[in-house]
């Protein structure tokens, strides 16, 4: 086997793979030093056509390169299509998290500072991540972490946007890279903040079942209270992630210092965090006890805190409620920054409206028929609740919503699915008679016809070729795409009697033409040949999430069109992100076409969409 090689560097086995290429261990025969080489994908490289990727692989991995810091992975060289960085035996975060579920506090903060130091020193000299995430930070034994893939994250992000997907789930970025907006320090900043999160509850902050739930959360919805998930934690915490989190980032805090400064509760300010004091609480004993005024310190200003010591002063209000509770007295004490009062009942959630398409669908909540949609929900607790629709003719729809108290309620609207087969049909040729179950319905090419769950015979004819049939089963909602290549019928001619022959004239079958031998290839279509045209197949919406997303830009994709004129292979070459590349995929994998031609016969060629998403003013 042919010794593999990258400039001088030997390699000994490929230790990994990840979304721009391969990993490997090699030696450096100069240093007798063993690295790590990670290389760029063949079909990367390939892609490249003007070589501008190439170019910015290698800059910015010599950008990587020009970082010095003991927390940051270093950079030795690199090449034309690979780079060279020194090669660690740790484990990366993602696999103690998985091993272990949460850490200590002072674990956290052990592994995060270091991290967030490094972060700050990169961006001073102007070199961002975007892409910090438990997978690219390494832990040693003995307690060390450092950053991996410095500065190469953005060439991975160029890789995503062109590949119109999210590489895994998008979990770790700021509601603006999750939008498309430029990026500042403070949005690593913030994905560093998600991974301490996790780290301390075991969970992240914004969790979904789908990428669409989690880009929504981000965007809209506050970060779950951590010591909800994690009682230890203290409960300034609440308010510290809130910061970190916040949607937008000239709200979170300024630099990495402050962050871990505030995770230490090291001048630890709320009125610097936006938590406002409330009144004194007030409780009333019996007659012939004193009231009692809990005392609230006001915030000291930040210029006076040299310490501050919330967990002492929690003990101190539970000494004092202890005392409260020995009296007789039945007090709800507000011993958590942002709580109060006392007895209060527990806030309903209104004016939450369930709205379908089509309307008049029955609204179960929580196994409870409540109307006829659309229809505004009766005052609800806080938290979980499961919604279900049905209507006749349609598959039932289910989902578990949350409410959250101090969120914005907007109406939940389900689009139902018609619960008939939807059939799309063609013929090569078109114009084709088509009969389903005995019954005329049109000629192809046919579009969206409903149909009931079940079995259902379907023919296709056309005068001067062999009649196609079909079987059709189907289960309830299915999509179902036909097409029908039409054979041509063998035609009888009478052959001329040869003057030297009294023999009667005989039949000669002309039979259709055979198919073509070997692997369909691709046809560069000339000036003779007659092109593709698009005959049926509905336009891509526009998706609601990515209008509230404010997303817009255009989508460009390419494919190649069988024989048939259905399109196959279909590739994002220049994406708008993913919800709205989905959106002009899902549609046009229902596109129909008649055929290139090329000396009557169809041919398959490679064709390109163009979709452009606005927003309108």
């Amino acid at each position: 086997m042919t010794e593999l090689k990258f400039g001088r560097y030997e390699v000994e086995a490929e230790i990994g793979q990840g979304a721009m290429g391969k990993v490997y261990r090699a030696l450096d025969p100069l240093t007798d030093r063993k690295v790590a080489i990670k290389t760029l994908k063949d079909d990367i490289v390939a892609q490249d056509k003007t070589g501008e990727y190439v170019k910015r692989f290698q800059r910015e991995a010599r950008a990587a390169g020009g970082l010095s810091h003991p927390n940051i992975i270093k950079v030795y060289d690199v090449g034309e299509n690979y780079y060279v960085m020194e090669y660690l035996e740790g484990k990366d975060l993602l696999t103690l998290l998985h091993e272990k579920g949460t850490f200590m506090l002072d674990e956290t903060l052990s592994i995060v500072a270091p991290i967030a130091d490094a972060l700050a020193y990169a961006h001073e000299r102007g070199v961002y991540h975007r892409d910090i995430k438990p997978a690219n930070i390494m832990v040693f034994p003995d307690g060390r972490s450092i950053i991996t893939d410095f500065g190469l994250a953005h060439l991975e992000s160029s890789v995503m946007t062109t590949a119109g997907q999210f590489l895994g789930s998008p979990s770790y970025m700021s509601p603006e890279q999750v939008i498309g907006n430029e990026l500042t320090s403070r949005a690593d900043l913030y994905s560093l903040a998600v991974v301490t999160y996790e780290m301390l509850t075991g969970d992240k902050p914004f969790p979904g079942t789908n990428i669409t739930t989690v880009v929504y959360k981000i965007v809209n919805i506050p970060p779950v209270p951590p010591h909800e998930l994690n009682a230890r934690l203290p409960s300034e915490y609440e308010h510290i992630f809130a910061k970190a989190l916040a949607k937008e980032p000239e709200q979170r805090f300024s630099d990495f210092s402050e962050f871990v400064s505030a995770l230490n509760l090291e001048q630890f300010d709320r009125l610097e965090l936006g938590v406002t004091e409330d009144e004194p609480t007030l409780v009333q004993l019996d007659e012939d006890q004193e009231t009692v005024e809990l005392p609230i310190p006001a915030a000291e200003s930040r210029s006076n805190v040299t310490e501050r010591k919330p967990k002492r002063r929690a003990l101190m209000m539970m000494s004092q409620q202890q005392k409260l509770i020995a009296a007789g007295a039945a007090v709800v004490l507000a011993a958590f920054i942002g709580l109060s009062v006392l007895f209060a009942p527990d806030p309903l959630a209104e004016g939450v409206v369930i709205e379908t398409d089509p309307v008049e669908a029955n609204v179960f909540l929580d196994g409870e028929l409540l109307g006829i949609s659309p229809i505004e929900l009766p005052p609800m607790a806080f938290g979980e609740h499961d919604v279900r629709v049905e209507k006749e003719g349609f598959l039932p729809f289910e989902e578990r919503f949350e409410l959250i108290a101090g969120n914005a309620i907007e109406p939940l609207v389900f689009a139902l699915q018609s619960a008939r087969i939807s059939l799309f049909l063609e013929s090569v040729p078109a114009g084709a008679a088509v009969t389903i179950d005995g019954e005329s319905s049109g000629q192809t090419p046919l579009e969206d016809v409903e149909l009931e769950p079940g079995q259902h015979e379907i023919q296709v004819s056309r005068r001067g070729y062999n009649s196609w049939r079909r079987v059709l089963v189907a289960r309830a909602g299915e999509s179902v795409n036909l097409v029908a290549r039409l054979r041509a019928r063998a035609v009888r001619t009478a052959k001329k009697a040869s003057a030297a022959s009294s023999a009667p004239a005989a039949s000669v079958e002309s039979a259709a033409p055979a198919e073509p031998a070997g692997p369909a290839r691709i046809v560069e279509l000339g000036p003779d040949d007659t092109p593709a045209k698009h005959i049926s197949g509905k336009a891509p919406r526009y998706p609601p999430m990515a209008r509230k997303l404010k997303q817009q830009g255009r989508v460009t994709i390419e494919f190649v069109l069988t024989e048939e004129g259905v399109p196959t292979e279909l590739v994002v070459v220049e994406s708008a992100g993913a919800i709205l590349d989905k959106a002009v995929l899902d549609a046009l994998a229902k596109w129909r076409y008649e055929p290139a031609m090329r000396n009557n016969e169809p041919v398959r060629v490679k064709m390109r969409v163009r979709q452009r998403f606005r927003l309108g003013r």
